[in-house]
């Protein structure tokens, strides 16, 4: 009988190591050797499992990507029926206080580094595209006799606060800036109600 395949658990060994070293090091000092004493493993076992140091970025970018498309499809599955619109937001901005700041600061990284990467930048950019157009369709179901393009530039406005926000939260602002964050954010959904 074959022995089971290590290839899902060592891949999650590797990008959990990663992640580390990102916060420990930043992404530039996060060589294949770093990740590598990291995970307590050879620098040869990760290019077996996952590859060169591009290819394990690429890894945990679209690692992170799909824990973000699940975080969306929970968030939408618990909107109530009714009042969709406020109550995206009072889910949007709910714990924001309580982001994980070391998942925040890989994700960080991550958009950075797609500066150089086109393949990060497209994964990202299609997430944002889609969570954006999630948000839009929400929006427009709650208010139909408003044209798509308006909710989507709501539901842009709305992922831009969320994520200036969400960015600021290492700070620990006073609550009053939370607050503020929520008040613009009903006020945007809010102009879907007017002409």
């Amino acid at each position: 009988m074959p022995r089971p395949s290590l290839k899902d658990q060592r891949t999650d060994e590797i990008l959990n190591a990663f992640e580390r070293c990102i916060l420990r090091v930043g992404l530039a000092g996060s060589s294949l050797e770093a990740i590598a004493e990291e995970a307590g493993m050879k620098r040869s076992i990760l290019r077996h499992y996952i590859g060169n140091r591009d290819e394990i970025l690429e890894a945990l970018a679209r690692r992170v990507i799909e824990r973000y498309r699940d975080e969306t499809e929970e968030l939408i599955r618990h909107l109530p029926r009714c009042g969709r619109g406020r109550a995206l937001v009072d889910f949007l901005f709910h714990d924001v206080e309580k982001t994980n700041i070391q998942s925040l600061a890989v994700a960080e990284a991550l958009t950075n580094a797609s500066i150089g990467n086109d393949t990060i930048r497209q994964l990202f950019s299609g997430w944002l595209d889609q969570f954006v157009g999630t948000m839009g369709q929400v929006l427009h179901d709650c208010y139909p006799e408003r044209d798509q393009a308006r909710c989507w530039a709501v539901a842009y406005g709305l992922a831009s606060i969320y994520f200036s926000h969400e960015a600021m939260t290492p700070l620990a602002l006073p609550a009053h800036y939370g607050k503020a964050a929520v008040r613009s954010a009903r006020a945007l959904v809010d102009s879907l109600e007017r002409d």
